[in-house]
Protein backbone atom coordinates (compact mmCIF):
# COMPACT_ATOMS: atom_id res chain seq x y z
CA UNK A 1 0.00 0.00 0.00
CA UNK A 2 1.63 3.62 -1.15
CA UNK A 3 0.57 6.70 1.10
CA UNK A 4 0.24 9.79 -0.75
CA UNK A 5 -1.38 13.19 0.04
CA UNK A 6 -3.06 15.43 -2.32
CA UNK A 7 -3.26 18.92 -0.22
CA UNK A 8 -4.35 22.09 -0.72
CA UNK A 9 -2.91 24.48 2.05
CA UNK A 10 -2.11 27.86 1.10
CA UNK A 11 -0.39 28.64 4.75
CA UNK A 12 0.30 25.08 5.98
CA UNK A 13 -2.35 24.17 8.04
CA UNK A 14 -3.90 21.55 5.86
CA UNK A 15 -0.87 20.20 5.17
CA UNK A 16 0.13 20.05 8.82
CA UNK A 17 -2.86 17.58 9.20
CA UNK A 18 -2.22 15.19 6.15
CA UNK A 19 1.04 14.98 6.94
CA UNK A 20 0.12 13.58 10.46
CA UNK A 21 -2.20 11.30 9.43
CA UNK A 22 0.04 9.98 6.09
CA UNK A 23 3.41 10.01 7.92
CA UNK A 24 1.43 7.53 10.62
CA UNK A 25 1.73 4.97 7.98
CA UNK A 26 4.39 6.02 5.95
CA UNK A 27 7.72 8.09 6.95
CA UNK A 28 8.04 9.99 3.91
CA UNK A 29 4.50 9.99 1.69
CA UNK A 30 4.44 11.55 -1.67
CA UNK A 31 2.85 14.91 -1.83
CA UNK A 32 0.77 16.43 -5.01
CA UNK A 33 0.65 20.35 -4.18
CA UNK A 34 -2.63 21.31 -5.45
CA UNK A 35 -1.59 25.08 -4.96
CA UNK A 36 1.33 24.92 -7.12
CA UNK A 37 -0.39 26.61 -10.15
CA UNK A 38 2.60 25.43 -12.50
CA UNK A 39 1.99 21.68 -12.03
CA UNK A 40 0.33 19.81 -14.96
CA UNK A 41 -2.27 18.04 -12.76
CA UNK A 42 -3.49 16.27 -16.13
CA UNK A 43 -0.85 13.69 -15.68
CA UNK A 44 -1.05 13.19 -11.97
CA UNK A 45 -2.55 9.65 -12.02
CA UNK A 46 -3.07 7.41 -8.92
CA UNK A 47 -3.38 3.16 -8.72
CA UNK A 48 -5.57 1.16 -6.90
CA UNK A 49 -3.25 -0.06 -4.33
CA UNK A 50 -2.51 3.48 -3.21
CA UNK A 51 -3.97 5.26 -0.06
CA UNK A 52 -4.26 8.49 -0.61
CA UNK A 53 -4.98 10.92 1.97
CA UNK A 54 -7.55 13.93 0.44
CA UNK A 55 -7.26 17.14 2.64
CA UNK A 56 -8.94 20.61 1.56
CA UNK A 57 -9.21 23.89 3.76
CA UNK A 58 -13.05 24.87 4.19
CA UNK A 59 -13.33 28.02 2.41
CA UNK A 60 -17.02 29.27 3.85
CA UNK A 61 -18.39 25.75 4.65
CA UNK A 62 -17.17 24.67 0.62
CA UNK A 63 -14.01 23.21 -1.08
CA UNK A 64 -12.10 25.77 -2.45
CA UNK A 65 -12.94 26.20 -6.15
CA UNK A 66 -9.76 26.78 -7.42
CA UNK A 67 -8.95 23.94 -5.06
CA UNK A 68 -12.31 21.61 -7.00
CA UNK A 69 -11.00 22.81 -10.22
CA UNK A 70 -7.52 21.55 -10.19
CA UNK A 71 -8.50 18.22 -8.20
CA UNK A 72 -10.92 17.03 -10.60
CA UNK A 73 -7.91 17.02 -13.19
CA UNK A 74 -6.30 13.63 -11.28
CA UNK A 75 -7.70 10.58 -11.92
CA UNK A 76 -7.97 8.30 -9.07
CA UNK A 77 -8.30 4.93 -10.72
CA UNK A 78 -9.49 3.12 -7.95
CA UNK A 79 -7.39 4.54 -5.37
CA UNK A 80 -8.07 4.17 -1.76
CA UNK A 81 -9.26 7.79 -0.26
CA UNK A 82 -9.08 9.41 2.80
CA UNK A 83 -11.54 12.64 2.57
CA UNK A 84 -9.70 15.35 4.91
CA UNK A 85 -11.44 18.99 6.21
CA UNK A 86 -10.05 20.86 7.85
CA UNK A 87 -11.01 24.19 9.71
CA UNK A 88 -10.45 26.82 11.69
CA UNK A 89 -13.44 28.36 13.26
CA UNK A 90 -17.11 27.26 13.55
CA UNK A 91 -17.59 24.21 11.52
CA UNK A 92 -16.81 22.59 7.92
CA UNK A 93 -20.24 22.70 6.92
CA UNK A 94 -20.81 20.90 3.42
CA UNK A 95 -16.83 20.63 2.71
CA UNK A 96 -16.99 17.10 3.52
CA UNK A 97 -19.74 15.69 1.52
CA UNK A 98 -18.65 17.89 -1.34
CA UNK A 99 -15.02 16.59 -1.17
CA UNK A 100 -16.37 13.29 -0.98
CA UNK A 101 -18.15 13.84 -4.23
CA UNK A 102 -15.65 15.25 -5.75
CA UNK A 103 -13.55 11.89 -5.14
CA UNK A 104 -16.14 9.42 -6.20
CA UNK A 105 -16.50 11.48 -9.58
CA UNK A 106 -12.36 11.42 -9.50
CA UNK A 107 -12.25 8.07 -9.31
CA UNK A 108 -11.41 7.50 -5.86
CA UNK A 109 -12.90 4.93 -3.27
CA UNK A 110 -13.69 6.73 0.00
CA UNK A 111 -12.86 5.08 3.21
CA UNK A 112 -12.60 6.87 5.63
CA UNK A 113 -13.81 11.03 6.60
CA UNK A 114 -11.72 13.05 8.76
CA UNK A 115 -12.49 16.82 10.17
CA UNK A 116 -9.64 18.50 12.11
CA UNK A 117 -9.13 22.00 13.34
CA UNK A 118 -6.27 24.32 11.95
CA UNK A 119 -5.07 27.43 12.88
CA UNK A 120 -7.63 30.06 11.05
CA UNK A 121 -5.40 31.63 8.11
CA UNK A 122 -7.09 35.33 8.71
CA UNK A 123 -8.31 35.63 12.71
CA UNK A 124 -5.34 33.60 14.10
CA UNK A 125 -6.50 33.52 17.41
CA UNK A 126 -9.06 31.04 16.52
CA UNK A 127 -7.55 27.63 16.82
CA UNK A 128 -3.95 28.97 17.63
CA UNK A 129 -1.62 26.16 17.63
CA UNK A 130 -3.55 23.69 16.15
CA UNK A 131 -3.43 20.77 15.46
CA UNK A 132 -1.78 20.81 19.01
CA UNK A 133 -0.48 17.55 20.80
CA UNK A 134 -3.53 16.34 21.69
CA UNK A 135 -4.55 16.61 18.09
CA UNK A 136 -1.64 14.69 16.98
CA UNK A 137 -1.93 11.96 19.31
CA UNK A 138 -5.83 11.55 17.87
CA UNK A 139 -4.88 12.13 14.12
CA UNK A 140 -2.30 9.36 14.49
CA UNK A 141 -5.20 7.05 16.25
CA UNK A 142 -7.17 7.84 13.41
CA UNK A 143 -4.60 6.70 10.77
CA UNK A 144 -3.90 3.44 12.53
CA UNK A 145 -7.30 2.41 12.47
CA UNK A 146 -7.45 3.32 8.75
CA UNK A 147 -4.33 1.15 7.89
CA UNK A 148 -6.16 -1.71 10.34
CA UNK A 149 -9.61 -1.29 7.94
CA UNK A 150 -7.47 -1.22 4.51
CA UNK A 151 -5.66 -4.21 5.69
CA UNK A 152 -8.75 -5.99 5.93
CA UNK A 153 -9.70 -4.45 2.66
CA UNK A 154 -12.68 -3.27 4.12
CA UNK A 155 -13.58 -0.76 1.60
CA UNK A 156 -17.11 0.21 3.22
CA UNK A 157 -18.28 4.34 2.23
CA UNK A 158 -18.40 5.98 5.33
CA UNK A 159 -21.29 8.20 6.63
CA UNK A 160 -20.04 11.91 5.54
CA UNK A 161 -21.94 14.97 7.70
CA UNK A 162 -23.18 17.04 5.15
CA UNK A 163 -26.07 18.82 2.74
CA UNK A 164 -27.05 17.98 -1.04
CA UNK A 165 -27.44 20.41 -2.30
CA UNK A 166 -24.24 22.13 -0.78
CA UNK A 167 -24.76 25.46 0.68
CA UNK A 168 -24.17 29.04 -1.14
CA UNK A 169 -20.36 29.57 -2.15
CA UNK A 170 -17.90 30.70 -2.35
CA UNK A 171 -16.74 33.19 -0.39
CA UNK A 172 -13.92 35.72 -0.30
CA UNK A 173 -13.24 39.22 -0.63
CA UNK A 174 -10.35 40.20 1.47
CA UNK A 175 -7.58 41.04 -0.79
CA UNK A 176 -4.27 41.37 1.03
CA UNK A 177 -2.43 44.65 0.14
CA UNK A 178 1.61 45.22 0.67
CA UNK A 179 2.45 47.97 3.20
CA UNK A 180 5.46 50.46 3.15
CA UNK A 181 7.39 47.50 4.47
CA UNK A 182 7.47 46.20 1.12
CA UNK A 183 10.96 45.43 -0.22
CA UNK A 184 9.46 43.83 -3.37
CA UNK A 185 11.07 40.57 -3.15
CA UNK A 186 8.44 38.88 -4.92
CA UNK A 187 8.34 35.90 -2.74
CA UNK A 188 4.34 36.51 -2.89
CA UNK A 189 3.96 36.67 -6.30
CA UNK A 190 5.65 33.52 -6.79
CA UNK A 191 3.79 31.58 -4.45
CA UNK A 192 0.02 32.79 -4.96
CA UNK A 193 -1.99 30.07 -6.09
CA UNK A 194 -3.67 31.67 -8.57
CA UNK A 195 -0.81 34.22 -9.95
CA UNK A 196 -2.87 37.25 -8.55
CA UNK A 197 -0.36 39.34 -7.59
CA UNK A 198 2.00 40.96 -10.28
CA UNK A 199 5.48 40.78 -9.49
CA UNK A 200 5.55 44.06 -11.05
CA UNK A 201 3.28 45.61 -9.22
CA UNK A 202 3.33 43.94 -6.05
CA UNK A 203 1.11 46.54 -3.88
CA UNK A 204 -2.21 44.84 -3.97
CA UNK A 205 -3.30 41.53 -5.40
CA UNK A 206 -5.60 41.76 -8.00
CA UNK A 207 -9.20 41.30 -6.88
CA UNK A 208 -10.77 39.10 -9.76
CA UNK A 209 -8.29 36.27 -8.97
CA UNK A 210 -7.21 36.66 -5.31
CA UNK A 211 -9.19 33.55 -3.74
CA UNK A 212 -8.56 35.24 -0.16
CA UNK A 213 -6.58 32.33 1.06
CA UNK A 214 -3.71 34.22 3.16
CA UNK A 215 -0.43 32.41 1.35
CA UNK A 216 1.13 36.19 0.97
CA UNK A 217 0.93 36.71 4.21
CA UNK A 218 1.93 33.70 5.48
CA UNK A 219 5.31 33.42 3.76
CA UNK A 220 6.04 37.59 3.57
CA UNK A 221 9.65 37.40 4.70
CA UNK A 222 9.23 40.99 6.53
CA UNK A 223 5.54 41.00 7.57
CA UNK A 224 4.65 43.83 5.20
CA UNK A 225 1.05 41.98 3.54
CA UNK A 226 -1.42 42.58 5.35
CA UNK A 227 -5.81 42.82 4.80
CA UNK A 228 -8.08 45.65 5.81
CA UNK A 229 -9.12 45.09 9.43
CA UNK A 230 -12.22 46.73 9.00
CA UNK A 231 -13.37 45.03 6.21
CA UNK A 232 -12.51 41.79 7.78
CA UNK A 233 -14.54 42.61 10.88
CA UNK A 234 -17.62 43.70 8.51
CA UNK A 235 -17.12 40.23 6.64
CA UNK A 236 -17.13 38.41 10.02
CA UNK A 237 -19.95 40.02 10.99
CA UNK A 238 -22.20 39.32 8.13
CA UNK A 239 -21.38 35.27 8.01
CA UNK A 240 -21.93 35.16 11.45
CA UNK A 241 -25.41 36.93 10.34
CA UNK A 242 -25.53 33.78 7.62
CA UNK A 243 -24.74 31.17 9.74
CA UNK A 244 -27.40 32.31 11.97
CA UNK A 245 -30.01 32.45 9.05
CA UNK A 246 -28.86 28.67 7.76
CA UNK A 247 -29.67 27.50 12.04
CA UNK A 248 -33.17 29.02 12.33
CA UNK A 249 -34.54 29.18 8.14
CA UNK A 250 -37.86 27.62 8.53
CA UNK A 251 -37.57 26.29 11.70
CA UNK A 252 -39.98 27.55 14.54
CA UNK A 253 -37.66 29.29 17.09
CA UNK A 254 -38.11 31.52 20.24
CA UNK A 255 -35.09 33.48 21.40
CA UNK A 256 -34.21 34.18 25.39
CA UNK A 257 -31.20 36.69 25.60
CA UNK A 258 -29.52 37.04 29.63
CA UNK A 259 -28.37 40.50 29.62
CA UNK A 260 -26.47 39.86 32.47
CA UNK A 261 -22.32 39.70 33.17
CA UNK A 262 -21.69 41.69 30.20
CA UNK A 263 -17.95 40.74 29.73
CA UNK A 264 -15.78 43.77 27.38
CA UNK A 265 -14.96 40.61 25.41
CA UNK A 266 -16.20 37.71 22.84
CA UNK A 267 -17.02 34.72 24.91
CA UNK A 268 -15.06 32.72 22.75
CA UNK A 269 -11.90 34.52 24.40
CA UNK A 270 -10.10 32.57 26.83
CA UNK A 271 -9.35 34.88 29.17
CA UNK A 272 -12.37 37.72 29.93
CA UNK A 273 -12.95 40.84 32.39
CA UNK A 274 -15.06 42.27 34.92
CA UNK A 275 -18.49 43.37 33.82
CA UNK A 276 -19.32 46.57 31.99
CA UNK A 277 -22.83 47.91 33.60
CA UNK A 278 -25.18 46.50 35.83
CA UNK A 279 -27.24 43.17 34.94
CA UNK A 280 -29.91 44.35 32.98
CA UNK A 281 -32.38 41.30 32.69
CA UNK A 282 -33.88 38.85 30.65
CA UNK A 283 -34.99 39.54 27.12
CA UNK A 284 -37.25 37.34 24.59
CA UNK A 285 -38.95 37.37 21.46
CA UNK A 286 -39.64 35.35 18.31
CA UNK A 287 -37.35 37.90 16.48
CA UNK A 288 -33.58 37.56 16.99
CA UNK A 289 -32.69 40.49 15.53
CA UNK A 290 -34.70 42.88 17.47
CA UNK A 291 -33.84 40.95 20.42
CA UNK A 292 -30.21 41.77 19.75
CA UNK A 293 -31.23 45.55 18.82
CA UNK A 294 -33.19 45.54 22.06
CA UNK A 295 -30.01 43.93 24.02
CA UNK A 296 -27.76 46.38 22.46
CA UNK A 297 -29.67 49.19 23.20
CA UNK A 298 -30.48 48.18 26.72
CA UNK A 299 -26.62 47.75 27.40
CA UNK A 300 -25.48 51.28 26.16
CA UNK A 301 -28.21 52.53 27.93
CA UNK A 302 -27.05 51.72 31.52
CA UNK A 303 -23.95 53.18 33.26
CA UNK A 304 -20.38 51.94 32.93
CA UNK A 305 -19.09 50.16 36.10
CA UNK A 306 -16.73 51.70 37.77
CA UNK A 307 -12.79 50.11 37.01
CA UNK A 308 -14.45 48.47 33.60
CA UNK A 309 -13.18 48.14 30.12
CA UNK A 310 -15.98 50.57 29.31
CA UNK A 311 -14.73 53.09 32.24
CA UNK A 312 -11.98 55.65 29.98
CA UNK A 313 -12.17 55.97 26.27
CA UNK A 314 -13.79 58.88 24.15
CA UNK A 315 -16.56 59.89 26.97
CA UNK A 316 -18.96 60.97 24.22
CA UNK A 317 -18.99 57.49 22.67
CA UNK A 318 -22.40 56.19 24.09
CA UNK A 319 -21.97 52.84 22.54
CA UNK A 320 -19.86 51.03 24.91
CA UNK A 321 -18.91 48.09 22.89
CA UNK A 322 -17.71 50.88 20.25
CA UNK A 323 -15.38 52.78 23.13
CA UNK A 324 -13.63 49.19 24.14
CA UNK A 325 -13.51 47.95 20.74
CA UNK A 326 -13.40 51.11 17.99
CA UNK A 327 -12.23 48.79 15.62
CA UNK A 328 -15.86 47.23 15.63
CA UNK A 329 -18.63 47.45 13.52
CA UNK A 330 -21.28 44.99 15.61
CA UNK A 331 -23.98 47.41 13.58
CA UNK A 332 -23.17 45.56 10.48
CA UNK A 333 -24.15 42.21 11.72
CA UNK A 334 -28.09 43.13 12.62
CA UNK A 335 -27.75 45.71 9.19
CA UNK A 336 -26.84 42.46 7.18
CA UNK A 337 -29.43 39.84 9.50
CA UNK A 338 -32.22 42.27 8.57
CA UNK A 339 -30.97 42.29 5.18
CA UNK A 340 -31.18 38.71 4.73
CA UNK A 341 -34.44 38.52 6.35
CA UNK A 342 -34.24 36.96 9.64
CA UNK A 343 -35.71 39.56 11.32
CA UNK A 344 -36.10 43.54 12.03
CA UNK A 345 -34.25 46.03 13.75
CA UNK A 346 -37.51 47.76 14.90
CA UNK A 347 -39.16 46.41 18.17
CA UNK A 348 -41.35 47.35 20.55
CA UNK A 349 -39.91 46.69 24.15
CA UNK A 350 -42.82 45.14 27.00
CA UNK A 351 -41.89 45.18 30.12
CA UNK A 352 -42.83 42.87 33.06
Amino acid sequence: MNIKTITFSPTGGTKAVADILARTLDPDPFDIDLTDRFADHEQVALAADDLVVIAMPCFCGRVPVLAAERFAHIRGNGARAVIVAVYGNRDFDDELVELADLAVAGGFRVVAAVSALAEHSIVREYASGRPDEADVAALRSIAERIAEKCARNDDSVPDVPGNRPYKEGPCGGNVPQASSDCVHCGECAEACPNGAIDPEHIETADPDRCISCMRCIAICPRNAIQIDGDETVTNLNRKIAEYSKAVVDGRPCFHISLVIDVSPNCDCRAENDAAIVPNVGMFASFDPVALDMACVDAVNAQPVMRGSAADGGDVHDHDHFHRIHPETDWMSCLEHAEKIGIGTRAYELIKI
